[in-house]
């Protein structure tokens, strides 16, 4: 594998010596993640987009700052990148201008969620929609709040507060998951399932794995990797290397929402780098094995499970990421060197934009490597 890697850096190296200048401001985020000249490599729109997420929301109280036409152009963006990095921003800025706010304008904004210029800018205006009437979801106790909130990201209609909530439409359904009933499972969730710790970390298991919908399933399984707080004190439905094993032995929503916890905790696991870099790419699990990862006995080699997962080798691959972005914060290297650096020991010297070019097209998941380093370069 090693001697692949060489070869495929060596190739590659020759036509990428020229990289863009490190960007810090608002305006350089937005030209590497947004426009018809956003940078190629998605890996490098993810990371600015990350970042730019953070700028645009500190600087959102401002409309000379963030004009409002700027927003509007952010969110209907063709990078995807560029439009999520919208969403927190572009939210706080329909519920500053549309203020104050009666039923039947929250009812407008809801309806305007249908047909929006994109499917964030339809996210933002729901979630604003049901922001302002969410004393609703919970007014007859946390049982039947549970049931509105999952009544609507299966599908279904609820009037709140004298607006009429939509779960047919798409843009509603991931707005009550993402902002609404992933936080109610963690806070409220043993309240309405009433059942101690481990019985609502069961029935979200359960959920993430039979859920009605993708959103009822993304929500369960958030929660899940999350954990609860129960009777004021938190309660951790996985954790550690259970997070890590969650990655390939969990539904398909728990591997997802497991990704960025397992990446934290494989980066400060006692795997070298080159194993870290050795996992993301096999998709035998044998890598896996030799790493004994999955083992009934970590002694014996032959008691570790071949397993492997796109999860799992994403978070393998951003866990190599969050020690590069060490290197980024505590020891100011500039990973994007022109001449490159030495990223893995004994391995020619490259930079991040030669890595992603190797791996990001048959191995996207050890190209995220990149994202984690680059938010740290992007930040500095």
């Amino acid at each position: 594998m090693r001697k692949l890697l060489l070869l495929s850096l060596s190739l590659v190296v020759l036509g990428s010596l020229v990289v863009p200048a490190l960007a810090h401001d608002t305006k350089e985020l937005q030209a590497i993640a947004c426009g018809a000249n956003a940078d190629a490599l998605k890996e490098f729109r993810a990371a600015a987009g990350t970042v730019l997420a953070d700028r645009l929301s500190a600087d959102v109280l401002d409309p000379a700052k963030l004009p409002t036409a700027t927003l509007n152009s952010l969110i209907a963006d063709a990078s995807a990148e560029c439009r999520n990095a919208a969403i927190d921003a572009m939210a706080q800025r329909v519920l500053t201008e549309g203020a104050p706010f009666n039923a039947a304008k929250i009812q407008q904004t809801h309806d305007s969620a249908n047909g929006a210029a994109s499917l964030e800018l339809g996210i933002v205006r729901a979630r604003v929609a049901i922001e302002l009437v969410r004393a609703g979801i919970t007014e007859r106790g946390a049982k039947e709040g549970l049931s509105r909130l999952e009544t609507l990201t299966g599908g279904g209609k609820f009037n709140l507060r004298g607006v009429n909530v939509d779960g047919s439409i798409l843009a509603v359904r991931i707005a009550v998951s993402r902002y609404f009933l992933a936080g109610f499972y963690r806070f409220f969730g043993s309240l309405a399932f009433e059942t101690d710790g481990k019985g609502t970390c069961d029935a979200l298991r359960a959920r993430a794995r039979d859920g009605a919908t993708a959103e009822v399933k993304s929500a369960a399984a958030v929660a899940y990797v999350s954990g609860l707080v129960v009777d004021r004190k938190p309660v951790a439905c996985v954790a550690g290397d259970g997070l890590v094993e969650a990655t390939v032995r969990g539904s398909a929503a728990v591997q997802a929402a497991a990704v960025g916890e397992a990446a934290k905790a494989l980066s400060a696991s006692a795997l070298t780098d080159g194993a870290l870099l050795s996992v993301s790419l096999d998709r035998s699990g044998r890598s896996v094995q030799g790493a004994r990862l999955f083992c009934v006995d970590k002694n014996d080699e032959t008691s570790c499970d071949a397993l492997s997962s796109s999860a799992f080798r994403s978070a393998a691959g951003q866990a190599l990421g969050l020690r590069w972005a060490k290197r980024v914060t505590d020891k100011k290297e500039n990973l994007l060197a022109p001449e490159g650096v030495v990223l893995l020991s004994g391995v020619l010297p490259y930079n991040l934009r030669v890595f992603v070019g190797v791996f990001s097209f048959d191995s996207p998941e050890t190209a995220s490597a990149a994202i984690p380093a680059l938010v740290a370069v992007y930040n500095d």
